[in-house]
């Protein structure tokens, strides 16, 4: 009895590879023809082949897994956890890598230097961050701010809000970032 379910699955199976293959044929034959016509360059017709080869690939992939009884509800769920990951790194390693990029963008502008009083400004007139900077790595720079309710309170401000929001700088007497930064003094008072 379980024989021929299994033959009639094996036959449908056989049945949709021809069915696609006809088809992968016929599309290529027509972007062939296209592509002799000169209706489209060379390159758009061998990125349709490619398209059109990775799309029926992954069908019979699909209807190959089907056919074996693999539940593709739970391939697809931990298809879909893995891609989650995946961005979330890439949301990450691109928060890192964005820091890292205004730490060297700063140095080499010299917006500001070690022991100057600078302020963050909120363009909307929220509160911004006001302070004597202090330290300075690729990732953030260390503000001592000088409020009334926050004295002596250091903050890490991560490197690109100084390139994406205003700044106010009081000239102070300090070194360049890069010179803290060969120097190693790693948030030391400058």
């Amino acid at each position: 009895m379980w024989m021929r379910e299994d033959i009639g699955q094996v036959a449908g199976t056989v049945i949709l590879f021809i069915a696609f293959f006809a088809l992968w044929f016929a599309l290529s034959r027509f972007i062939a023809r296209l592509e002799r016509q000169k209706r489209v360059s060379s390159q758009m017709a061998n990125g349709a082949r490619r398209i059109v080869r990775w799309i029926f690939l992954l069908v019979i992939l699909i209807a190959v897994l089907q056919a074996a009884g693999i539940k593709l509800s739970g391939l697809v769920t931990g298809l879909l956890a893995v891609l989650s990951l995946l961005a979330v790194g890439f949301v990450a390693f691109w928060s890192l890598l964005s820091n890292i990029l205004c730490g060297l963008l700063m140095m080499g502008m010299d917006i500001f230097r070690i022991g100057d009083e600078i302020e963050l400004v909120e363009i909307a007139g929220g509160p911004g961050i006001k302070g004597r900077v202090v330290g300075f790595n690729l990732l953030n720079t260390l503000i001592r701010e000088e409020k009334e309710a926050a004295v002596g309170r250091e903050t890490a401000v991560p490197n690109n809000f100084f390139l994406q929001k205003c700044l106010r700088r009081i000239p102070g007497k300090g070194i360049t970032l890069s010179a803290h930064l060969l120097k190693g003094a790693g948030g030391q008072d400058a």
